[in-house]
């Protein structure tokens, strides 16, 4: 009975055993051989590598001195094909050639017309009072006399139509006529600089743009009615004139003051 234990704890161990003999552990499954395989095997792919690179580098170098000495030698120049001038003008866009016959036009009209200075300028300003003042002579109408408010805001209009690009009785920013003249300090009495009870005062402007001449912009203004009714109206007494460039501009104006 005694032997019985021993009995069964010899066939367990015996048992053990053969079991770790039917499943070996996992963690051995490289060996040292594979490892040293594995760097004669990057060794000689990195002389093969080196080899290829010597290659590659001695054909790069015939291939760098080849291209050189393609270079250096002489090339024919290419033929360049006669275009006529139908083709060229048919390849231009058609806003260029616009914008180049305008350039013409304004260069033959520069030329044409030369610049006027601001003595020319003052010479036209009484010459156009002086063929207003002829106009309503003929009507036995009171002549103009020259006012240097009113010529100041004629002229600062034309300056400022010329630099802006416009062309109207009415401003950019919505100013008329009698705002105008009346900025340039014509017509601004008050209790302080008048001792009246009161004053009536009348404004009027003529536009033109464009022409060349006292003759022709006064044959243009008194073929249009409205123009035409201010230089020959009654309101006014004082007339002041703005040229800048070919722009033309008449101020009108009078002042009623009734006593106290």
């Amino acid at each position: 009975m005694r032997r019985l234990p021993r009995l069964i704890g010899v066939l367990c161990l015996f048992g053990l055993v053969g079991l770790s003999s039917l499943y070996p552990e996992r963690t051995h499954a490289t060996t040292p051989t594979t490892i040293i395989r594995t760097e004669q095997k990057l060794e000689q792919s990195s002389r093969g590598q080196r080899i290829r690179q010597n290659t590659q580098l001695r054909r790069n170098t015939r291939r760098t001195t080849t291209i050189e000495a393609r270079k250096r030698q002489r090339r024919p120049s290419p033929v360049v094909p006669k275009i006529s001038q139908r083709s060229r003008r048919a390849e231009i866009p058609r806003l260029v050639t616009r914008e180049r016959s305008l350039q013409r036009r304004t260069e033959r009209v520069n030329k044409a017309t030369p610049v006027r200075t601001i003595s020319d300028e003052e010479t036209l300003k009484d010459a156009i009072i002086r063929a207003v003042n002829r106009e309503r002579s003929v009507l036995e109408l009171p002549a103009l006399t020259y006012n240097a408010n009113l010529t100041s805001s004629a002229q600062q209009y034309a300056e400022d139509m010329e630099s802006r690009d416009f062309f109207s009785h009415t401003s950019p920013e919505g100013e008329g006529p009698q705002q105008r003249i009346e900025h340039a300090g014509y017509a601004t009495l008050s209790s302080e600089t008048c001792n009246c009870r009161g004053y009536y005062a009348s404004f009027g402007e003529n536009l033109a743009k464009g022409q060349q001449t006292v003759d022709d912009v006064m044959e243009d203004w008194m073929h249009s009615p409205d123009h035409r009714k201010n230089i020959l109206s009654t309101l006014f007494t004082e007339i002041g004139i703005g040229i800048k460039g070919y722009l033309w501009v008449q101020h009108f104006g009078s002042v009623e003051i009734e006593a106290r």
